[in-house]
């Protein structure tokens, strides 16, 4: 098993390691509304970044296809965890019970098995090209593939919606942070599609996996915004 490391991989293991000690950081806080939602956002974009950089520095056709399959576990979930955590964040309590939960992860749980059984079904990848002179895996997708990226997107953009109504809810002061975490949540969403869409000539996903570093001082103050509604 070989491995040619290159500035991206160390950007993404860089990254999957500040998402790690992010979650160390927030654990303090997990008493915190949407912080143990924050916390599993971070975990999963851990595992995404690290498996990314790990893809693209292997030199194998199989050893990158395993770690494209394992970043599935966290791509799937990053934006999931990031919508219960706006729920919370903004007081929507009653749409993160078990049950809501459970039903949310349906698309994603199903999207995994795929991935790990693409061989026999080919839902997710119609097939895999591996071109060894650039040590790129190109992709080629199948149908359940679109049916997923659907579910991310309005995924995403309901928190993004959910977002933009709490600037409505609170004071001022608070309305500053829920703008960035806005503005935070549609980079992702811009670059996710330059890269499903094929609009950019980088065959990397350079999706930012992982939340910006004021989150923690948001989080800090949330503990405050029940009083200030």
């Amino acid at each position: 098993m070989s491995f040619e490391f290159t500035l991206l991989f160390l950007v993404r293991l860089l990254s999957g390691v500040f998402a790690l000690a992010l979650v160390l950081a927030l654990w303090k806080k997990r008493k915190t509304d949407g912080v143990n939602f924050m916390i599993l956002f971070e975990f999963a974009a851990s595992l995404w970044a690290i498996s990314e950089g790990f893809e693209h520095a292997a030199t194998n056709f199989q050893v990158k296809l395993l770690w494209s399959q394992i970043g599935y576990i966290g791509a799937s979930t990053t934006t999931l965890f990031f919508l219960f955590f706006t729920l919370a964040y903004t007081q929507s309590n009653k749409f993160t019970k078990p049950m809501a939960i459970g039903i949310f992860l349906l698309i994603p749980f199903i999207t995994v098995l795929l991935v790990f059984t693409n061989s026999y079904h080919h839902l997710i990848w119609e097939k895999v090209d591996f071109f060894p002179l650039t040590n790129e895996n190109v992709y080629y997708y199948g149908s359940w593939f679109w049916i997923y990226a659907f579910y991310e997107y309005l995924i995403l953009g309901t928190a993004i919606i959910v977002l933009l109504v709490g600037t409505f809810r609170f004071y001022k002061i608070y309305k500053v942070q829920l703008i960035y975490l806005i503005l935070a949540s549609i980079m992702p969403l811009v670059t996710s599609i330059m890269y499903v869409f094929k609009l950019i000539p980088v065959k990397a996903d350079l999706t930012p996996p992982h939340c910006p570093h004021f989150l923690g001082d948001t989080l800090g103050n949330r503990d405050l915004l029940s009083t200030n509604v």
